[in-house]
């Protein structure tokens, strides 16, 4: 069943626009995959890729289910029911690579980004028939180079063996004899040997067209992708106890996935003027001053910026200004933070907020501030989208016993009410994260798939 799967694969593949190519352990195919199937894609192309692949598995009638996203591969998952009833099982792990691993080497040779070196590689590729199976392979002289890359990273012998047998063919001979190399054993003598050659067949062979053409492929490459001006940027937005942490981090798995830097910010304000004030109040009270301590006098300092879960509304007027003073603060302090996180994003670094912005106007008990929230709320940069990060409010209280089930609700609903006056409730996306954290990640990937 393995090997029908496997052609299904590369023949979808093959009838796609898509381009990729087998790297190594592939000698077996389609009867025996090893560990994984180890290709090479272009990571703008990774979901089209994945999608290929689980349709690969519906044409011969599995029920087919990415199991898991890891950071460059996909663990897919079929079942298919036989005529007598029973169940077939069916897995294979693929992995995706997108640099090849040699970063520091193609880095030095003048414009040649990974991207232009995947371009190279898929294009001087090779198709290979097999027991049936028609699959790309990267040319003799590039897999030759490459298994000289795999050596410094694992010495199998079964390296020295293949590299063998491609130095007794006449195009991967004719290459190595400008170097005067005439055997594998030459070559691999020791780690700095091989570095030592490597980089002189890399830039034999990917840095001998030019630097101009290097820099021209570059360019080309930077304009095909569209781009905005900005990189994308993503709120996450929920109570304490939603799961913010751990839908983050998922967050952060999928735009490894895609190959998408990013800079992780926990929140947009606490950088500058609240910063500034606590070195004040430790100025004016050093160690006195504790916001925690239910003596007046050792938290005299205590109505500027303090932001406490239980920090509830005792219907005095002092806690309302208080709050009122913070949310001002908490307003320019996000502003302020939006310069270094423009810059990430004019640098190309795809910004997560942990704690979305809107938050000011809600949490620790923030009262209604009906017109600051319509003159503010409006102005504050748009995400590219956002993770409303919905659970039973039972559930949170759970987590969070410091809340209380009513305060969680009122959450949500005051929530609404903000994005809508800030116009973008459209962009933000519900994620439940009282289901199981497979779910949570897979509904988080499918989202992050879509939007960027």
């Amino acid at each position: 069943m393995i090997d029908e799967i496997v052609i299904n694969i590369f023949n979808e593949l093959n009838s796609s626009d898509l381009q990729y190519i087998v790297l190594r352990n592939y000698e077996k195919f389609p009867y025996d995959v090893g560990n994984d199937i180890d290709i090479l894609i272009s990571a703008k192309e990774n979901e089209q890729v994945q999608t290929v692949i689980t349709n690969a598995f519906s044409e011969l009638g599995f029920l087919s289910k990415v199991s898991s996203i890891e950071k460059n591969g996909m663990l897919c998952k079929g079942v298919k029911i036989q005529p007598d009833g029973s169940t077939t099982s069916l897995s294979i792990h693929i992995q995706f690579w997108v640099s090849c691993e040699i970063t520091n080497f193609h880095r030095s040779i003048p414009g040649l980004s990974y991207k232009v070196f995947i371009e190279k590689l898929i294009k001087n590729k090779e198709l290979i028939s097999q027991n049936g199976c028609n699959f790309y392979i990267a040319g003799a002289i590039d897999r030759f180079i490459l298994l000289v890359r795999q050596w410094i990273f694992k010495k199998k012998p079964i390296y020295q063996t293949q590299l063998k047998s491609l130095l007794s063919t006449d195009s991967v001979n004719d290459f190595c004899q400008q170097f005067e190399v005439g055997d594998v054993p030459s070559i691999c003598r020791n780690d700095d040997i091989t570095t030592k050659y490597l980089k002189k067949f890399i830039l034999k062979q990917w840095g001998s067209q030019g630097i101009m053409e290097n820099y021209g492929h570059s360019f080309k490459t930077l304009l095909s992708r569209k781009r905005k001006l900005l990189a994308p940027m993503v709120y996450i937005t929920g109570p304490d106890g939603a799961g913010k942490t751990s839908v983050s981090t998922a967050l952060s798995k999928s735009l490894q996935v895609l190959n998408i830097n990013y800079k992780h910010v926990y929140s947009v304000k606490r950088n500058i003027i609240r910063h500034c004030i606590f070195i004040l109040r430790r100025k004016l009270h050093g160690t006195s001053d504790n916001k925690f301590s239910q003596d007046p006098a050792a938290r005299k300092f205590r109505f500027i910026m303090t932001e406490d879960i239980t920090d509830r509304d005792d219907n005095s007027f002092l806690w309302k200004l208080r709050k009122l003073v913070t949310l001002l603060i908490s307003i320019t302090d996000v502003f302020i933070n939006f310069i270094p996180v423009t810059y990430f994003r004019l640098r190309y670094d795809a910004v997560v907020v942990e704690t979305s912005p809107y938050d000011i106007f809600i949490k620790y008990h923030m009262p209604k501030f009906n017109l600051l929230e319509k003159i503010f709320s409006p102005l504050i940069p748009k995400a590219t989208f956002g993770l409303l990060l919905k659970a039973d409010a039972d559930v949170i209280a759970e987590r969070k016993r410091e809340l209380f089930p009513d305060e969680i609700n009122d959450y949500y609903n005051r929530l609404d009410v903000l994005l809508s006056r800030a116009r973008t409730n459209e962009s933000f996306f519900e994620i439940r994260t009282d289901t199981t954290f497979e779910e949570t990640k897979e509904s988080v990937y499918q989202i992050v798939a879509a939007k960027l």
